[in-house]
């Protein structure tokens, strides 16, 4: 790996989205067991997909400050919704729409990771890394995507949806711990043409993922 910083990138990119995938799987599980009702797993979909169309709200706001504290801040986000998720479904709290705007506004924080973790890239590794930087970023992103995609239900059968979301909220405290430990010198505000054009291109071609997946 490129250097000690960037491997906590990854490596906190990694668990995060092991926690991504394994929580949205769950509340799908658990939403179907609550209602089943194809219309409300059709709606928990959309609160998960929608966030990412939204993104481009943002832009100006993750160009404007820190990004390694809003990594954090994100990442502490999801946690503490997950933390609130795991109260509900204890206490057998039966209403999805409550379970819906919850995965909603968690899944709003997990999408803004992304554009700010591919803006972070650039200023933890050389020009001439910046390559293999997002090859490796790519990994972290949809290896662990597909592996806990798979595990999730096994892990749903085995634990209950309860435990695997216990599990998530270990991720994301992990994810925020190794977040935390990048060390990185950046100006509070960059207001540079460049940096927000880059961040919008980013942005752009995010977007334009989201909406080939939905079309296909």
């Amino acid at each position: 790996m490129i250097n000690a910083n960037f491997r906590k990138l990854v490596l906190g990119r990694a668990v995060g989205n092991a926690g991504d995938s394994i929580y949205m799987i769950a509340m799908n599980w658990f939403i179907l067991q609550l209602t089943n009702s194809a219309l409300w797993i059709g709606i928990m979909n959309v609160a998960t997909v929608l966030p990412g169309v939204l993104l481009f709200l943002f832009g100006d706001s993750i160009d404007r400050h820190s990004k390694r504290r809003l990594l954090v801040a994100v990442e502490f986000s999801q946690l503490v919704i997950v933390v609130i998720l795991i109260g509900l479904v204890a206490l057998h709290i039966k209403l999805p729409g409550i379970y819906v705007g919850l995965v909603f506004v968690a899944a709003l924080f997990g999408s803004l990771a992304y554009p700010i973790q591919d803006t972070l890239v650039p200023l933890l590794v050389e020009p001439d890394q910046l390559v293999q930087a997002q090859a490796d970023m790519s990994i972290a992103y949809k290896g662990t995507d597909y592996v806990f995609n798979a595990l999730s239900g096994f892990l749903i059968s085995l634990c209950s949806v309860l435990g695997v979301l216990i599990m998530d909220a270990a991720t994301f405290v992990v994810t925020v711990a190794t977040f935390r430990r990048i060390k990185l010198a950046e100006p509070r505000q960059q207001h540079t043409r460049e940096k927000s054009l880059y961040l919008n291109q980013i942005l752009v071609s995010k977007l334009s993922a989201l909406i080939r997946c939905c079309v296909y």
